[in-house]
């Protein structure tokens, strides 16, 4: 049987890390790493609309079609899907067994939305908070010690 492949995310509504090859405590040797970030596509083409009165001294947004969200809303949704895509596809390929999560509580609970249940599955450890702006060594070290915390 061989070793335990480990991955890593940080993430926020607009950036995410995933460390690939995450060893556990103990063992040295840093891991490669992924940086995402988002495209904000709905809140820049929501920018790009001229204004609706020319006259107006501060451009007035475009309407919000029905049905639809804050700009940011969905691309934070978008952002969401596209980490979650390239997670799934990483474990259907086999390159890791099991995954330890840090985001906010918002970004965890859409994530768990987003998430097929097995790649919840393979879910070590999660924890509220943002790990994103941390170096990859100190990055490192907190995914290691989550990972060496037992679930309650």
């Amino acid at each position: 049987m061989g070793s335990v492949r480990v991955w890593g995310l940080a993430m926020t509504a607009t950036r995410a890390r995933i460390l690939r090859g995450l060893s556990l405590p103990g063992a040295g040797g840093l891991a490669t790493q992924l940086v995402m970030r988002a495209r904000h596509r709905h809140l820049i083409e929501a920018m790009q609309h001229p204004p609706v009165d020319a006259g107006a001294a501060a451009p007035i947004p475009p309407p919000v079609p029905e049905g639809s969200s804050d700009p940011l809303a969905l691309d934070q949704r978008d952002f969401v899907r596209q980490v979650v895509q390239i997670l799934e596809t990483h474990r259907v390929a086999g390159d890791f067994d099991r995954l330890a999560i840090f985001a906010p509580p918002a970004i965890l609970a859409q994530l768990r939305a987003e998430m097929p249940s097995r790649l919840a599955k393979v879910i070590a450890a999660e924890r509220s908070g943002c790990a994103i702006y941390l170096s990859e060594t100190e990055l490192q070290d907190v995914l290691r010690t989550e990972l060496a915390t037992p679930k309650a």
